[in-house]
């Protein structure tokens, strides 16, 4: 029952943090996903091949490589 009751803190805490990061993630992923699905649409075909450029890029690409070019620069 020890190790239950130093366990359960944890948890907590672990869940604020998840919950923290998810409504940061929220807050920036879906203006940035309205601003590239407004210029993928644009007229302009310059502005719209490199948003498509992006899109194919972001969707090819592994997510843990993706953080590694951010994260690594």
């Amino acid at each position: 029952m020890k190790i239950l009751d130093m366990l359960v803190p944890m948890k907590i805490e672990g869940l604020k943090v998840t919950l923290g990061v998810f409504l940061v993630t929220l807050v920036f992923s879906i203006p940035l996903a309205v601003i590239v699905a407004l210029l993928r649409r644009s007229n302009n075909k310059a502005i719209s091949g490199v948003t498509a450029t992006y899109i194919y890029i972001m969707r090819g690409t592994p997510l843990l490589l993706q953080l590694m070019f951010i994260f690594f620069g």
